[in-house]
């Protein structure tokens, strides 16, 4: 847990011997990951500053997901599964995807790179999965929360936020946009640019704006002092107060809050 973000209770829903998905519940002041793949520093950070995690990336397959979760490294270290449910498209949208922004004319190309990754099959099937860890009996509360829930989609992380946020009117507390691919790697759009499409969601509706964004850049195989040149101003004007800095096992995180 960080302590310049304020910790919350665990949720009455996430303590109850049986447990019924509820996306408003289990989603409201949630951590949004969209292009996550397997990065478990959230978790080991900030359980217990938000105690539901959304991980979103249509680069993983629900048998890769299956096999990290019964393999924890991490932030799932020290907890066990207590619950493991797949869940339907209707159970996410039980209202419809009701809110669609599309991207700007000018982002062809980029829409062209997302038709060829599906094509080449970079894409994976869609699936959803939801767990509830527990902690370990010989853990304490210094470990982490005795329980979180995570869930993980494998979608494009545009089009899930609208979905499933924008769509339910759900807000989350966090959106992590760390090292999303943008470049080199997978992604077909800039989630840091604050005029490109994911941006243009989050703000789409300003009364469910998250409370922090994390700015993430790998730590590892780049110049550190480039790293922090590109960490130094916020990646969305409207989050200019800076929060604190992390250094995981893997990243360097720049938190910004609004201003």
């Amino acid at each position: 847990m960080i302590k310049e973000i304020e910790r919350m209770e665990m949720p009455e829903w996430l303590s109850r011997d049986r447990f019924n998905f509820n996306v408003n519940e289990v989603l409201w002041d949630s951590l949004y990951y969209p292009a996550a793949g397997f990065d478990g520093d959230p978790v080991q950070y900030l359980a217990g500053n938000v105690y539901s995690f959304l991980y979103v990336d249509y680069g993983i397959s629900r048998e890769e997901f299956l096999r990290e979760i019964h393999h924890p490294r991490y932030g799932f270290r020290g907890y066990h599964i207590i619950h493991q449910e797949q869940i339907s498209e209707n159970q996410l949208t039980p209202h419809g995807w009701t809110v669609k922004i599309w991207p700007e004319a000018t982002s062809k190309t980029d829409l062209d790179r997302f038709m060829n990754m599906l094509r080449d099959g970079y894409i994976k099937p869609p699936f959803c999965e939801w767990v509830i860890f527990e902690r370990d009996n010989d853990r304490d509360e210094s470990h982490g929360p005795k329980r979180f829930s995570f869930l993980c989609l494998g979608a494009d992380g545009v089009a899930a936020y609208q979905a499933i946020y924008l769509s339910n009117n759900i807000r989350p507390k966090i959106i992590a946009i760390i090292q999303p691919g943008t470049g080199f790697g997978f992604n077909w759009t800039d989630f840091r640019d604050e005029n490109e499409i994911f941006a243009r969601s989050v703000f789409y509706n300003r009364n469910l704006l998250p409370d922090y964004i994390i700015d993430g850049w790998e730590d590892g195989g780049i110049d550190r002092e480039l790293i922090w040149s590109k960490c130094s101003e916020p990646i969305w004007s409207e989050y200019s107060r800076r929060v604190t800095e992390i250094r995981t096992s893997t990243h360097i995180w720049i938190i910004w809050a609004r201003r």
